[in-house]
């Protein structure tokens, strides 16, 4: 916890994304601590984007958070016109022409939600977040305003399929090159999740990990960020739990995050507010002055900073 894995995802979609505005005073700190990085990162910057997809575990199955995570990413960039449909779609543009061509309709519908202590905007906004709740008192209420038929739009809800279908659509249409995927505090989900239906999420990951192995039309990366590996959670994630993940393990790749002790010195070095040359002349000056010098020469004698500062001593 708390070693930055979130702010480097965050960093790593910016540069991903192709947006210029900062990137070069990024690009240039970067540089400071690994040239050839920085050289790999300014030679990808004219090349295609990739829209960045965040995944969030609570709001239902897992198939239902990987489809509202690409609605909502494809509306932050305005490309509401390739939107899959899904379900809650589908209710959400019924609701809207039984306002506009059956209003005598609209109005019972109206009277249905009062009853239920609903408002139709508050129920439309739950629509959108795809709350499950808000579906199910739709399909109760529409066999009684349609003389019994049954809602059963024909729109595909495989996320894997749907992110197929978007992912050829935006690097045909708008040039990317595809999709990077994040499931941040995945390690929350697993540790969260019960047994229930956890092998059907599964399932669904494991197939949007086939996905990404196989993608050619278009590029897929999925990552998911947990803060240690499966194996270690000893007992706080039961054993049907773990063997449901074993399907889906073997077609990740897992890269282990390290943070230093230099990182903590160089975010010292980079809060504190340094006026130069005027700071440098007066901290010559001091080291001579009072011997400060000698200290930190026997201080980075020691392997701890030797190791850290490799370059101080060159």
């Amino acid at each position: 916890y708390g070693k930055g894995k979130s702010h480097l995802l965050l960093v790593l979609l910016s540069l991903l994304q192709g947006s210029q505005k900062g990137n070069s005073k990024l690009i240039s700190k970067i540089r400071k601590v690994d040239g050839e990085t920085a050289d790999i990162i300014s030679q990808g910057m004219g090349r295609k984007k990739f829209l960045p997809v965040l995944v969030s575990g609570n709001i239902g199955s897992l198939n239902k958070s990987f489809l509202y995570a690409l609605k909502e990413a494809l509306e932050r960039e305005n490309m509401e016109d390739i939107v899959p449909a899904s379900n809650y779609s589908e209710a959400l543009r019924t609701l809207d022409k039984w306002q506009q061509d059956y209003p005598e309709v609209y109005g019972q519908w109206e009277g249905f939600l009062k009853k239920n202590g609903e408002s139709p905007k508050h129920f439309q906004e739950r629509l959108g977040r795809m709350d499950e709740a808000s579906m199910l008192l739709f399909l109760e209420c529409y066999p009684k305003l349609t003389a019994g038929s049954s809602f059963l739009p024909m729109v595909q809800s495989d996320a894997m399929k749907i992110y197929q279908e978007i992912g050829r659509q935006l690097t045909e249409r708008y040039g990317y090159a595809g999709i990077v995927l994040v499931f941040d505090e995945f390690s929350k989900y697993l540790e969260g999740h019960g047994k229930e239906n956890f092998s059907k999420d599964m399932k669904i990951l494991q197939d949007m990990c086939e996905l990404a192995n196989c993608s050619r039309e278009f590029k897929l990366h999925a990552i998911l960020v947990a803060h240690k590996s499966i194996h270690e959670y000893g007992k706080v994630i039961g054993k049907t739990v773990k063997d449901a993940f074993r399907g889906v393990e073997g077609r990740l790749r897992e890269v282990r995050f390290y943070v230093t002790a230099r990182n903590h010195y160089e975010l010292i070095a980079d809060t504190l507010v340094k006026k130069e040359p005027g700071l440098s002349e007066k901290f010559a000056r001091f080291k001579v002055r009072t011997g400060y010098g000698e200290i930190l020469k026997k201080s980075y004698a020691l392997p701890c900073f030797s190791s850290l500062f490799q370059e101080y001593g060159q």
